[in-house]
Order: structure tokens, then sequence, then C-alpha cells
């Protein structure tokens, strides 16, 4: 199993970033789209695990911030 993490950013709903992820499995590509509607750590991890591509996404928070996590 691998672990990504995201660099940290302020909070939950700091935005990401509006445009294109690419999930790339054994099971081949997925993109999911970042738009108004989801452009924050949380409606991004909502919307990898929504596609339900065999990535599950979590967010982690701490005294530094907050990350997404993808296993």
């Amino acid at each position: 199993t691998q672990t990504l993490e995201s660099v940290r950013l302020a909070g939950r709903t700091a935005p990401v970033g509006q445009g294109t992820l690419t999930l790339t499995t054994a099971a081949g590509s997925h993109d999911i789209t970042i738009d108004a509607g989801n452009d924050s750590l949380e409606g991004l991890a909502n919307a990898i695990n929504a596609a339900n591509r065999g990535v599950a996404a979590s967010i982690v928070t701490d005294a530094a911030g907050a990350r997404l996590v993808l296993k």
C-alpha cells in the first residue's frame, strides 16, 4: 500500500487550485475536475472518494495545518 500526502495548507477549506487531477492506479487513470464547487482540501477529498477508483482520500489536521492524504 502506498500513501501520499500533499503540502500543508491553512485548513480544510483552504483552496487547492482549480484544474484537473489525474489519479493513476493499476486499474487505469481517472480525471478529477477541481472547480469552484470543490476547490478546497475537503472538496477534493470528497471528489476523490466519490470517484470510487480504489484511492481513499482523507484530511489530516495538526498544529502545522491541514493536508490531503491518499491511500
